[in-house]
């Protein structure tokens, strides 16, 4: 396989299901349900199984033509409402089933897939089938679209909205263990909780004007969402595993939210919550923390692929709680769109997750207004392990390029079967315990954020920061490289290491470098261009490079694709830097970069 060629080339949105009776659906097939963990080559994200539907019995709904009395069996006599539907639900016993509504109609009850058992084999299929509005039906139900609490279901090519609803899909869990092998994907949900033109400034009123159009300092949020309901697990789509004690643990496996779009939503694009998450620097839930083996239940193999989200209120990708999976191919433009004081949102985050990837993404234009915090394109937030960040854009973005919330607790130490360690005088064993790190941030753009490229908090241990190409303003003398002046334990913030970067100031002027609370950081083989004097002799510098790199570039565009316009034009980028263990294979535009010395994200010059 051409492994450059396979970089360049977008990800292909495979169709959920085909509109005929019999066939094959267009799903990949899985071989396995972890992640392909490489440090030296690909990351890649299991793929859903493949559907055969030849043994499936199709049901059609038509909300406009159908009747109830009719068997819903073909195109010619299809079923109306979605009380029958909850009913065919019910009644599914592994029996392969597939549920198609019209498209262009439009249905005001949720629907409720629950109570039901299909098969890993054969899952539950919802999608639309014809033509009209783009091939979707329509659902405008409140407070939720779609309820979902059963393993093995897929749902494609639906519209959800209503700007009275919580959520678009509303996914819970309501018993003890894990809801399974659930795909939702070309869906789209937009206008969730999220009444536009009722929040607009007078001066803007009557004028139908998008979000786009309008000074956003302007907009009432709590005029935007209806009766001035902020609420803060409000996303288009929603995971919660929020089993009570008595029932016991819960979480999710094996999923995949692909191709959707996702647009004005009052809180949340993609939001997984969780009861059973708590670790030492989370303390919501209901499980008592011993380790990550003993009281820890995050969802497993979680992928977040190729979705669009745009005008989000507060974030737009939330991962609370995963262990496994890759977030890759994602746009998110916009978020905390309606940000206000008290509240702290990105564009693309996770907290207490381990063994992800995170890649291929765009975040832009994500605000930091009204007295919000945060704002930067990414976080890999507290209690978060063994996290790959590659190969992603971030621009434009008001807080910042990438938020890096550390922690770390003084914790007793437990033997496997839960008892405490002790020491000599018999009392509990108590060890810091570093719950965040190790993080490796590697062949990513960096362009033209505010703030601070890597904003980084307490506890920082093991971070690696190398192959970047980064791209400062220098517009106000607040922007920092790094900063870790919030907090105050300083002692631990550990590991910092800093090589083969680019990093390109576009206004000469003194910078704060915001490195002072970092305990023997490494920062090497670093391109500095068009920093002062002052700003760099602060630094432990080893083997700096001043030279031009010829970064000819106004400013950051939006789209993906436009990040590798930051390929440099001088050819002396290459064959300067270190080489050391982990280095990527490949640079950000898929050029084989193996045992290729090179400054930035590119291994190759313009």
């Amino acid at each position: 396989m051409n492994m450059k060629a396979h970089f360049k080339l977008l990800p292909i949105l495979f169709s959920l299901f085909c509109l005929s009776c019999s066939g094959t659906s267009s799903f990949e097939s899985i071989t396995t349900g972890k992640v392909e963990f490489e440090y030296d080559g690909l990351v890649t994200s299991s793929k859903f199984s493949e559907v055969s539907l030849a043994a499936y019995t199709t049901y059609y709904v038509d909300s406009a033509s159908g009747n109830d009395s009719n068997d819903g069996l073909s195109i010619d006599s299809p079923i109306k409402s979605i009380s029958k539907v909850d009913t065919i639900i019910k009644e599914i016993k592994e029996n392969p089933t597939r549920i198609l509504f019209k498209a262009g109609t439009t249905y005001e009850n949720t629907l409720n897939v629950v109570s039901f058992e299909a098969s890993e084999q054969y899952p539950l299929l919802i999608s639309s089938y014809g033509e009209e509005n783009n091939g979707y039906a329509k659902f405008v139900s409140a407070p939720y679209g779609i309820n979902v609490s059963n393993s093995n279901v897929r749902i494609s090519k639906l519209e959800i909205t209503n700007i009275e609803a919580e959520r678009g899909i509303n996914v819970f869990t309501t018993s003890e263990g894990a809801l399974k092998n659930i795909v939702f994907e070309d869906n789209y949900i937009h206008d969730i909780n999220f009444n536009f033109e009722s929040g607009l400034h007078s001066q803007y009123q009557g004028q139908g004007l998008t979000p786009k159009d309008v000074d956003i300092s302007f907009v009432s949020p709590a005029s935007v969402t209806p009766n001035g309901k902020f609420i803060y697990q409000c996303a288009g789509i929603y995971f919660n595993a929020g089993t009570m004690k008595a029932i016991g643990p819960s979480w999710f496996e094996n999923v995949w939210i692909k191709g959707n779009r996702i647009e004005q939503v009052s809180r949340a694009g993609i939001f997984f919550d969780s009861q059973w998450v708590k670790r030492p620097g989370i303390e919501w839930g209901n499980n008592t923390y011993i380790n990550d083996d003993l009281g820890w239940y995050p969802s497993k193999n979680v992928n977040v692929v190729s979705n669009y989200l745009d005008y989000m209120g507060g974030d737009g990708v939330v991962l609370l709680g995963v262990n496994g999976g890759v977030m890759e191919y994602n746009t998110c433009y916009n978020a905390q769109y309606l940000g206000r004081g008290a509240y702290y949102c990105c564009g693309l985050w996770c907290h207490s997750t381990i063994n992800y990837t995170i890649q291929y993404n765009e975040v832009a234009y994500t605000h930091l207004l009204n007295g919000s915090g945060d704002g930067e394109g990414f976080d890999i937030d507290k209690s978060c392990k063994n996290i790959t960040f590659q190969y992603n854009y971030s621009h434009h973005n008001d807080g910042g390029g990438i938020l890096l919330c550390t922690n770390s607790e003084v914790m007793t130490i437990y033997n496997a079967d839960g008892t405490p360690v002790r020491d000599d005088d018999g009392l509990p064993h108590r060890e810091r315990s570093f719950i965040w790190g190790p993080v490796t941030i590697r062949n990513n753009v960096f362009a033209d954020n505010g703030g601070t490229v890597f904003e980084t908090s307490d506890a920082l241990k093991n971070l690696s920061i190398y192959n970047n190409t980064i791209v400062m303003p220098g517009n106000s003398g607040e922007e920092k490289l790094i900063n870790n002046g919030s907090f105050t334990n300083n002692v631990l913030c550990t590991g910092l290491m800093f090589e083969n970067n680019i990093v390109y100031l576009r206004n000469n002027r003194t910078l704060d470098s915001g490195i002072s609370h970092f305990k023997e950081p490494k920062f090497s083989s670093n391109l500095f261009y068009n920093f002062n004097e002052d700003f760099l002799s602060i630094f432990p510098l080893e083997n700096t490079y001043l030279f031009d790199p010829e970064l000819n570039i106004a400013e950051a565009k939006k789209g993906f694709d436009n990040a590798k316009d930051f390929i440099c034009s001088s050819s002396n980028i290459v064959g300067q830097g270190e080489l050391f263990d982990h280095m990527n294979k490949y640079d950000f535009e898929g050029n084989d970069s193996t045992d290729k010395r090179y400054l930035g994200a590119f291994s190759v010059s313009r």
